[in-house]
């Protein structure tokens, strides 16, 4: 935020001013609850925005010391939370049963404002908490955070919610949450790549291609989806929350996304939706089949290989939406989708949701799709175990904003990266079947790692925006195999990818 800007600083100064006297109000509602029910209650309050401002105060909480979750949807829909009167973590076979319990108790509580959103997301493998460069993020995760601003259908709305114990005192719970608009995040500074590190190395993951193609055509397998990962150092910490406005502004085609854990952020800008939900209608998609953006989509439609692939992916996710559906699942024409550097098949599915299933039926019967899994789902499952040799953490899980109506959108966590201190790990994988060729996978790989590099490099590399002549160097050179990078940025990039 430019400093100088005096009617910037003014929205700002007024919001801060309008938050005491909304928290004071929420304190006093929410302590008088608690003494009422002789249990601690959460308790929240929403009230519109005016549009003047929305914008203005939604860059000024995605930079807050305490966020806890950003999501922005194509098409302007965007919502951020900051700080936490509720937390709930899962893990298990029935990880995300037990997150659907905890969510229909809130949703059944008729003193809580609809608008009331659930912010978070979980791993590829719920059934336990992620480890290695993943610590401190659960299986399962979301987080009701105790400010929330949301921009829906054009309409902004503020949702402040507190966690009240009956012997609080109603101000010390006010000026826990008023706290909330305050304390910002250190500001990005430049930095530069001094390290990197592939995961596994190309040759490794050619090798397992090979292995799984073999797989398939002893019929052991349909499909198989096999990722990698790039570990950059960087030489001090990076800024999470600049880096995230850089996927905001890069890719406004994309659901844009954050999930904060301690010090460590989840980031991406998917392009997949696993399920999104409003008024009882359920939707989701097949996306699979991949080429690079800048071929004719006549190309990709002609893929013999990618139309196998979209076919397995389609037939699942028809199949598996159809067991939380009433009255049939409608598949629409398969279409060819374009970012800036990669296109694929799309196929759309839709239906509505049978009576009692909501949501979390319909994400726990689609998740993993075979586009990030595979299929059979148990055998590709194991064979990715077995494989690949790092931990995927909540790359290819979900994330995503669920209200208390039920309504929300979950969409798969791809073209991400885990930032954590000077470090940013990033991730992509590639579909594979039977006619695949293995160096072919792995340049799929590289191009699915550009959307983040590419934000990482708008955020850090000195005075170089998102449309700099250099920063598009820079993915030309990654793209096409170059030795050169962008020596200021990433001197010693190694070409083996």
């Amino acid at each position: 935020m430019r400093t100088g800007d005096r009617a910037t600083r003014r929205t700002v100064r007024d919001g801060r001013g309008g938050m005491v006297g909304l928290a004071a109000a929420v304190a006093a509602e929410a302590v008088a609850r608690a003494r009422r029910a002789g249990r601690p209650v959460v308790h929240a309050r929403a009230v519109p925005v005016d549009p003047r401002v929305g914008d203005v105060w939604f860059r000024w909480l995605t930079g807050a010391r305490a966020l806890a979750w950003v999501f922005a949807a194509p098409g302007g829909d965007r919502a951020v939370g900051v700080g936490a009167a509720g937390r709930w973590t899962s893990a298990g076979p029935d990880a995300l049963g037990a997150m659907a319990s905890a969510w229909r108790t809130l949703a059944q509580d008729p003193a809580l404002p609809r608008a009331v959103r659930l912010g978070g997301g979980w791993a590829f493998a719920p059934e336990a908490a992620p480890d290695g460069p993943w610590a401190g993020f659960p299986a399962v995760g979301f987080v009701l955070p105790a400010l929330m601003l949301e921009c829906r259908a054009g309409r902004w709305t503020l949702v402040a919610a507190v966690r009240a114990r009956p012997e609080e005192a109603a101000s010390v719970v006010a000026a826990r949450l008023a706290a909330a608009w305050r304390p910002r995040a250190r500001p990005g500074e430049p930095r530069r790549v001094v390290g990197a590190r592939f995961v596994p190395p190309a040759s490794a993951f050619t090798a397992a291609v090979r292995d799984a193609v073999a797989a398939i055509a002893a019929g052991r397998l349909a499909k198989v989806v096999l990722a990698r990962s790039v570990e950059l150092a960087f030489d001090g910490p990076l800024a999470a929350h600049a880096v995230w406005r850089s996927l905001a502004a890069l890719y406004p085609d994309a659901y844009r996304f954050g999930v904060w854990y301690g010090d460590a952020a989840f980031l991406g800008a998917t392009p997949e939706v696993l399920v999104r939900t409003e008024g009882g209608r359920v939707e989701t998609m097949s996306l699979a089949g991949t080429a690079p953006a800048d071929r004719p989509p006549s190309v990709l439609r002609a893929s013999v290989k990618d139309r196998e692939e979209h076919a397995v992916v389609r037939d699942a996710v028809v199949a598996s939406l159809g067991t939380v559906t009433a009255g049939g699942v409608a598949v629409g024409a398969p279409r060819v989708v374009g970012g800036r550097f990669v296109q694929h098949l799309l196929t759309p599915v839709a239906g509505r949701l049978a009576a009692g299933r909501t949501i979390w039926d319909a994400a726990a019967a689609l998740h993993p799709t075979p586009a990030v899994g595979g299929a059979p789902a148990a055998e590709a499952g194991a064979w990715i175990r077995t494989h690949e040799g790092w931990p995927r953490g909540w790359y290819a899980g979900a994330v995503g904003t669920v209200d208390l109506a039920g309504d929300g959108f979950l969409v798969v966590a791809l073209r991400s990266a885990l930032v954590r201190g000077a470090a940013a790990t990033l991730f992509a994988g590639a579909g594979v079947v039977a006619r695949s060729v293995p160096e072919r996978e792995l340049e799929e790989t590289s191009w699915k790692m550009l959307p983040m590099l590419t934000a990482l490099a708008a955020a850090t590399a000195p005075g170089r925006g998102p449309g700099s002549t250099r920063i598009r160097a820079t993915r030309r050179r990654w793209a096409g195999g170059s030795k050169r990078w962008w020596r200021g940025w990433w001197p010693e990039a190694r070409t083996e990818r």
